[in-house]
Order: C-alpha cells, then sequence, then structure tokens
C-alpha cells in the first residue's frame, strides 16, 4: 500500500514539473513572438523611411513606399485591435515580389523571415499554453502529493517497526 501512495505523489510532483515547464515554454514563446513582431514593425518603419524618404525622386522605390506603407498600417490596425498572439495571416507580406525593384533579395528574405519567425512563435506560445493548463484533478493532485508521500513514509515506517518488533531476537 504504500508503494501506491509514493507512486501516486510521485505524479503529483511529476505534473507539478512539467506544469513548471509549461510555464517557461509560454515565456520563451512570448518573449520569441514578441521580439519578431518588433522586428517586423521595425523593418517597415525603415524600409518605409528608405522608399519614401531617401528615394522618393526615385520612381523605382514608388511602387515600395506605398507597399510598405499599406503594410506597416495593417500590422498596426492588427497590433491594436487583437490581444496577444496577434494571428498575422500568413499572407501578410503578399505582393513583396511585384516590389522587388526597390528591394534587393537578401532584404526580401529578412522580412519573409521575421514573418515566418513570428508565425513559429505564435505557434510555440499557443501549444505551450494548452499544454500549460491545469484539470481539477491535477491541481488536487499536486496539492496533495506532499501529504500522500508523508504517509506513504508513515505506513512504511510504521510497518518496519511492527517486523522489527515481531521478530525474534
Amino acid at each position: 500500500m504504500w508503494v501506491g501512495l509514493a507512486l501516486v505523489s510521485i505524479f503529483g510532483i511529476v505534473e507539478q514539473a512539467r506544469f513548471f515547464g509549461a510555464k517557461l515554454a509560454i515565456e520563451q514563446s512570448r518573449n520569441e513572438a514578441m521580439t519578431k513582431i518588433m522586428a517586423l514593425e521595425n523593418w517597415f518603419d525603415i524600409y518605409r523611411d528608405y522608399a519614401c524618404k531617401e528615394n522618393r525622386d526615385q520612381p523605382e522605390f514608388q511602387k515600395l513606399c506605398v507597399w510598405t506603407k499599406v503594410k506597416e498600417s495593417d500590422l498596426h490596425l492588427i497590433l491594436e485591435n487583437e490581444d496577444f498572439p496577434v494571428d498575422l495571416p500568413k499572407n501578410f507580406l503578399s505582393g513583396i515580389e511585384g516590389v522587388m525593384t526597390g528591394l534587393a533579395a537578401p532584404d526580401q528574405a529578412i522580412v519573409t523571415d521575421h514573418h515566418s519567425g513570428y508565425l513559429a512563435a505564435r505557434t510555440q506560445f499557443l501549444t505551450a499554453l494548452s499544454k500549460g493548463t491545469r484539470t481539477d484533478f491535477s491541481i488536487w493532485l499536486v496539492a496533495l502529493a506532499p501529504m500522500i508521500f508523508a504517509v506513504a513514509v508513515a505506513i512504511k515506517f510504521t510497518k518496519v517497526t511492527g517486523e522489527y518488533r515481531l521478530s525474534p531476537n
């Protein structure tokens, strides 16, 4: 009986460790997602200035200027109207191929990496969030695990003491 109680208390300890691991994963993925969103905002800000201010006289940069303004506005609207984690559509960067005259391939890769990195971090956040929720049973198991373990140890001590007293010496 004491072995069964000890195992039940170990399940409670494991459940607590799983919960702490999920909380850590939630925070890490939240930080990663926020970093990617800020990098995306920064990229749009820099390239809007580059296309609309520094190269406004050159006609090949006009498409890039309009595209960055539209996408930056879209991003701000999404961030203002949704709670974390915001749902950026997978086609958020659509139209980037049409503005390639003012944008080099590595620059396009950078913004694409920021976007895909955010989507991956968001998915990881939502997965960790679902793993971090506790059921009523797990709450009770974690709360009672130390007491169950103490009962198991008390039963074992009682058994050993009783066997010692009954042994012929």
